[in-house]
């Protein structure tokens, strides 16, 4: 949705690069993961992180529409992607407690998942607001 330059927010493509940057620290990371836990736990990390780029990817394919079928697949898009940030941190808090995640490598993930969840938050709120003049 085109955004007048005096109501633009953060660079409409950060959430994208956002998720990529998670999407190739995670795979960076769980190579490293004991091998015994690939199937059980690596592999899963990975898929989610993958899952976030790719709904972060689709929802912006609608990012210059106006009806509401399409704003309705961009939102469902941006809730995956937020609903897999949160089951992300709850299977690095699996991975810690299984085999343990040096401190600093874990706070670095969270610190990259909250992020690409604050951005997707704004965005959602802001394509509400922009939805709601377009109504009216």
């Amino acid at each position: 949705m085109s955004v007048a330059k005096s109501k633009r927010g953060q660079s409409g493509m950060k959430f994208i690069d956002n998720a990529r940057e998670l999407e190739v620290y995670t795979i960076q990371r769980v190579a490293h993961f004991p091998k015994r836990y690939t199937f059980l736990i690596s592999e899963k990390i990975a898929e989610m992180a993958v899952e976030i780029y790719e709904n972060v990817v689709k929802a912006n394919s609608f990012s210059n529409v106006l009806d509401d079928h399409q704003y309705l697949s961009r939102l469902h898009h941006f809730r995956d992607a937020l609903s897999t940030c949160n089951a992300l941190v709850a299977q690095l808090q699996l991975a810690d407690s299984v085999f343990g995640i040096p401190y600093h490598y874990l706070e670095k993930w969270i610190e990259l998942i909250d992020t690409e969840e604050k951005v997707l938050i704004g965005i959602m709120r802001r394509d509400s607001e922009i939805r709601k003049e377009q109504k009216t």
